[in-house]
């Protein structure tokens, strides 16, 4: 319990860094429609060049990279959205939710179907409790096991 909550910890805090421009958040509970009026400004903001796609610079212009740490986040966080490894976020990928496959596909810089070490971002001990049989790399199954989604094996 106490490495999930390290790992709720470690996750929260990387979310305030990478959204730490946003705007302030709504009074009460935002309804459907200012949540997709946001979303659709902040995608007009991202597409710098208009052209109805978000390429990494842009993304990475947007977002202000700064240190190689922020910027290895920021582009698995690119990497999430850009579903089908075109290097642009189009709008349909943009609005549509992350899901922990997204995830494990943006680590997975090779596209080997495993994660290893070196395409890892975050801290050894979280590593090492990915890789359940210690073999130095984790799988989508070791990753939906992980994070208690045993059911959405895609």
């Amino acid at each position: 319990m106490l490495q999930a909550s390290k790992i709720f910890f470690f996750l929260s805090a990387l979310v305030l860094i990478l959204v730490q421009d946003a705007p302030p958040a709504f009074s009460g509970p935002p309804v459907q429609k200012e949540a997709q009026a946001y979303w659709e400004k902040r995608f007009q903001e991202m597409d710098q060049d208009r052209d109805g796609k978000v390429s990494l610079a842009e993304y990475l212009a947007f977002f202000k990279e700064g240190s190689p740490m922020r910027r290895r986040n920021i582009e698995y966080e690119f990497r999430k959205y850009d579903r089908n490894g075109d290097g642009f976020i189009t709008r349909e990928e943009h609005f549509t939710p992350v899901t922990l496959a997204d995830q494990f596909r943006a680590l997975d810089t090779n596209r080997d179907g495993s994660v290893s070490r070196d395409e890892f971002l975050d801290a050894d001990f979280i590593f090492q409790a990915l890789d359940r049989n210690h073999h130095g790399f984790f799988t989508l199954e070791e990753y939906l096991y992980r994070y208690g989604n045993r059911s959405a094996r895609r």
